[in-house]
């Protein structure tokens, strides 16, 4: 009795670690439920296109504001979600600067792009519990 009892808790534990989730796949889960790859992507396409419509400015306040609340011990993927709160900064202070100087707006984009393209690089290549990578 004692034997088959262990046996159904090993046989439980090793049930819910194997479903735990890894880092990686926690962040991909976060960023796929804010949809922010698609909001970095819309805020780099209108300020290529000359500028972002102000709910995309506030938008990018916004998902700044999201994505600051990701806490996470792994450098890796600290360092991805810096890169898009960066990006995200980076346009809305560049959306400001068209306003003024299209110049330094450009700069402002040349910064966002960088910044997410190094982002979107990393994450795209984060491997998730089940072997593949993050859908991105």
């Amino acid at each position: 009795m004692k034997k088959s009892l262990l046996g159904i808790v090993i046989a439980l534990l090793l049930a819910f670690s194997a479903c735990s989730l890894t880092p990686a796949d926690k962040y991909d889960n976060f960023i796929n439920d804010l949809d922010a790859i698609t909001r970095l992507q819309t805020g780099l396409q209108q300020m290529k296109d000359g500028g972002l419509t102000l709910y995309v400015k506030a938008d990018m306040k916004t998902l700044a504001r999201e994505l600051s609340v990701f806490n996470t011990e792994d450098g890796e993927i600290r360092k991805i979600n810096e890169n898009f709160i960066r990006t995200a900064h980076s346009l809305r202070e560049g959306m400001d600067a068209a306003e003024e100087d299209e110049a330094s707006a450009s700069v402002f984009y040349e910064e966002a792009r960088d910044s997410f393209e190094k982002g979107f690089q990393a994450f795209s290549s984060l491997e998730t519990s089940g072997g593949g990578r993050t859908g991105g």
